[in-house]
């Protein structure tokens, strides 16, 4: 069954590797063309490729942490989720959620966080599933909510006291002025470790204003800068 689910994810990511446009409306209502674009563009001679990218009018995001195109939904018309692999180790899938959205002319990264963690898929005695679905809830910028369900299992044979299997859930908040996701704000230490997707480095950061966060299962994102960015270990 494990063989079965990895083929079926890899399955579902090649399917979608295409270019294509979408046309939403803005979060002032104005009708806009996004443009999703899956062939392979070289970002950097050092790093390699990226294979998602998205372009607004003049604006464009690259998805520099994809390992493949992945699947993209429209949610009421406003915004687009890309559900894409990262690149994990052996025997080890990974994936995560990216949520845009157009104001003002601009891309706007709504939200972003990991949302799928499947290891050991060959192994019989341990077996690790972490996934996450989003549900949109509202018709408005006003109105907007987030719904994140998260399924968290382990099986192990060989260690059965650590097996757990639960469902969870967490709301986040629209924020329709910064236009993004958030379930608080923290003031991080200071300095603070992030991850650089573009460089899949751990940076340090200082700032002295309370961001916005999403923390929730041991997971922590910081919005800094109009992005994004996953806090390294040190800090959680």
């Amino acid at each position: 069954m494990e063989k079965l689910g990895l083929l079926l994810l890899t399955s579902s990511f090649a399917l979608h590797a295409s270019a294509q446009t979408y046309r939403l409306r803005s979060l002032e209502g104005v009708a806009v063309s996004v443009r999703v674009k899956s062939e392979p563009i070289n970002y950097d001679k050092q790093r390699g490729r990226c294979y998602l990218w998205v372009v607004a009018g003049t604006d464009t995001v690259f998805v520099y942490d994809a390992w493949a195109p992945g699947t993209v939904k429209v949610l009421n018309q406003q915004f687009l989720q890309f559900d894409y692999p990262v690149r994990g180790g052996t025997n080890v899938g990974l994936g995560s959620t990216l949520v845009l959205c157009v104001a003002k002319g601009k891309l706007c990264q709504a939200l972003k966080l990991p949302t799928y963690h499947q290891t050991d898929l060959y192994n019989p005695d341990y077996h690790k599933l972490y996934q996450v679905r989003l549900r949109l809830v509202g018709t408005t910028p006003l109105a907007y909510q987030c719904y994140l369900t998260t399924h968290d299992e382990i099986r192990s044979e060989r260690e059965p006291a650590t097996n757990r299997n639960s469902t969870t859930q967490a709301v986040l908040k629209f924020d329709a002025q910064r236009h993004l996701f958030y379930n608080g704000l923290k003031r991080p230490p200071s300095p603070f470790a992030i991850i650089d997707y573009r460089t899949e480095r751990v940076i340090k950061r200082k700032v002295t204003e309370p961001l916005p966060v999403i923390e929730w299962n041991n997971s922590l994102q910081y919005f800094i800068g109009g992005e994004w960015y996953e806090a390294a270990r040190t800090n959680n």
